[in-house]
């Protein structure tokens, strides 16, 4: 490759004429022959500027009815990191009553797909299913608001972004330990009102383990000040959104722990999945 200095500055670049002029440009523009045609040097020129663009405003519009559908995968504060692929179609019914809560889930999907507004509520036991549906539930939102958008295509920009519904998965103990991390830590992002506000925002949330950030199963304890304070402007600000929690605690238990303006927001329109019999598929046990 040569270096600058050794190049021929003062080779002149011969441009070709044609003999025509442009009909757009009359006797201003001359045309020049590029690859063996007679081409407006301005009209190249232009079309060149308008296809780029239609190329980058194509490439924002995809951006943006993107942004909803990645806000699962990138916002998503997970307790299991194999919940990042539970789907309906791989949620193993290993007993009559999960094989009924997941035909449940399904009729559930139909139902807010179709626009209805509700709380969703899966109750019982550690590991029999319940954060692996209340996921699926939010996966097939998701994917269902992207085929709408592809099968839309005829409808204004505007239009097929409506249509482009997000969705949020989010592990209350892994909430509030990232709110009170920026307590500490300015340069977190993860502040009160930005969480609350993310939150408030996804058309569609599971709030997973709801009522594990007070103690176990059998507490009698209350929800802090700031945990309260903290569901009530997330539930507050989704009245008119469908809202999906799991939860190992009773209706009761829960009614304890939080207090009553906040329990009423969050059982607004409830619908339930109940697992009363089912047993712990994740723990296998020790020979000792």
């Amino acid at each position: 490759m040569k270096t600058f200095t050794e190049l021929d500055v003062t080779k002149k670049i011969t441009i070709e004429y044609a003999d025509e002029v442009c009909d757009k440009h009359h006797k201003e523009i001359r045309k020049v022959i590029t690859g063996g045609d007679a081409v407006c040097p301005l009209c190249f020129t232009a079309e060149m500027t308008e296809n780029l663009r239609v190329e980058t405003l194509a490439k924002v519009e995809r951006q943006k009815l993107n942004k909803n559908y990645n806000v699962l995968k990138r916002h998503s504060l997970l307790s299991d990191a194999d919940l990042e692929h539970a789907k309906i179609s791989n949620f193993q019914s290993y007993c009559n009553e999960t094989d009924a809560n997941k035909k449940r889930v399904i009729e559930l999907l139909g139902r807010i797909m179709g626009g209805e507004n509700m709380s969703v509520w899966f109750s019982g036991n550690t590991g029999v299913g319940k954060s692996h549906l209340a996921m699926s539930m939010l996966d097939a939102l998701n994917e269902a608001g992207m085929k709408r958008v592809e099968d839309n295509k005829e409808l204004s920009f505007d239009e097929r972004l409506s249509l482009a519904k997000s969705c949020l998965f989010v592990n209350v103990n892994f909430l509030m330990d990232s709110i009170r991390e920026s307590f500490s830590n300015e340069h977190a992002i993860t502040t009160p009102k930005y969480m609350v506000d993310l939150l408030t925002s996804v058309d569609y949330l599971v709030l997973d383990d709801i009522g594990s950030e007070v103690g176990g199963i059998d507490t009698n304890k209350k929800a802090s000040d700031f945990v309260t304070k903290t569901l009530y402007a997330i539930v507050t600000g989704r009245q008119d959104k469908t809202t999906i929690y799991t939860t190992n605690l009773s209706g009761m238990m829960l009614k304890n722990i939080y207090d009553d303006k906040a329990f009423s927001r969050m059982t607004r329109n409830a619908e339930s999945v109940v697992f009363r019999s089912s047993k712990d598929q994740r723990s296998k046990g020790l020979d000792f």
